[in-house]
């Protein structure tokens, strides 16, 4: 294991103690911002050089993505190919797009990190999906995303109506489209208990309903005591006409 790798891993690993010293040449690394700008970009540059100060011998050199996913893959070219550049962490704006130029930098020697989110198709994986990947610090973006969302459903419990609005970042990336479907499937769970009325129509009876979350099943028995529930229907819309055929008969709605 030579000097440079160790003293990239300690930059990474964040606080992990190496006690093997650094070579007198300066190692060089390319931090890759999402966005300059960006404050949780700002934490981890800053990080970084605090760690790279403490180790010594580690130069780092910021580069603004500007929320620009193909001027920041240009900048992974323009590192890999600049021969300025021992290693690079990267904040990728598209996690998957990014894998190739992020790909080309490993085959040509450079030590590559990635924070935030995983490089690759997977967003719900931390194992390398790029060939020669050092390291990726990060975590699967569902799983903030359902706790945000569960707070909300927590907020809003006992409040009718409760009105909410989803901001998201930029629909192109996989990671905010995953992050919205989140979202969506955790707060569907909170959506209002079903409405039902039953009108009656000639010979047969329409049952409707608002609210519930789907996919829905109307179920039937003919005697509640003992509560021999059938379904009548499955994956049901409504309304749903139901036969005035039996003596008595009895209807419920419920969740699969």
């Amino acid at each position: 294991m030579t000097g440079r790798f160790i003293r990239l891993s300690m930059i990474l690993a964040a606080g992990v103690a190496i006690s093997t010293p650094a070579s007198a040449k300066d190692f060089r690394v390319a931090f890759l911002a999402a966005s300059s700008q960006n404050g949780f970009n700002q934490a981890i540059f800053e990080g970084v050089k605090k760690r790279a100060e403490k180790i010594g011998g580690v130069s780092v050199e910021i580069f603004d993505g500007e929320f620009n996913a193909t001027k920041q893959y240009s900048q992974v070219e323009d590192v890999t190919t600049s021969g300025k550049f021992d290693a690079l962490i990267i904040c990728p704006n598209d996690s998957v797009g990014i894998a190739t130029a992020v790909g080309e930098a490993t085959k040509a020697g450079l030590k590559v990190a990635t924070t935030l989110f995983p490089i690759g198709p997977k967003l719900d994986t931390l194992e390398p999906q790029v060939e020669g990947l050092t390291a990726t610090v990060a975590s699967n973006p569902a799983i903030g995303a359902k706790e945000q969302a569960q707070a909300v459903v927590d907020y809003c419990n006992g409040k009718d109506p409760c009105n909410v609005v989803i901001i998201i970042g930029q629909k192109i990336y996989p990671f905010d489209n995953l992050r919205l479907q989140t979202f969506n499937d955790t707060l569907a769970i909170s959506t209002s208990p079903a409405r039902l009325t039953l009108t009656l129509q000639g010979t047969e009876a329409l049952l409707n309903w608002t609210g519930g979350v789907p996919p829905l099943r109307v179920q039937w028995a003919t005697d509640l005591i003992v509560g021999d529930w059938t379904d009548f229907l499955t994956n049901a819309t409504p309304p749903v006409p139901l036969p005035l055929t039996n003596r008595a008969a009895f209807y419920r709605l419920v969740g699969n």
